[in-house]
């Protein structure tokens, strides 16, 4: 399982300015399909990069497989996919298609 307990993005060192992203709890089971969705500058990005170990001044916990992801230990590169959200999808394709298009690949 994936999961995220209180995880805080601040955009200053010395987190004394409002957090960009505040204290989001979130789980996953292993072999999920999720979409994080919401309007520009909501803080998805920022979340994906806290999760994958790329946004500084964080606080909280990032949780895989019941182990907390900091120092030597990381997530396996083939355990997450990422689909941004300007992407490989052909224009022609539904959501539905393109969901179970992902799934098939994924499953």
């Amino acid at each position: 399982m994936l999961s995220t307990a209180n995880l805080t993005v601040y955009a200053d060192k010395n987190l004394a300015k409002e957090p960009i992203l505040k204290e989001v709890s979130f789980e996953a089971q292993v072999g999920s399909l999720i979409a994080i969705i919401g309007p520009s500058g909501c803080g998805k990005s920022t979340f994906l990069k806290a999760i994958a170990g790329l946004a500084r001044h964080t606080t909280g916990q990032v949780n895989w497989l019941g182990q907390e992801i900091a120092g030597d230990h990381d997530i396996e590169p083939e355990a997450l996919a990422y689909v941004p959200q300007f992407g490989i999808f052909h224009e022609e394709l539904t959501v539905q298609e393109i969901l179970t298009d992902a799934a098939i690949l994924r499953l």
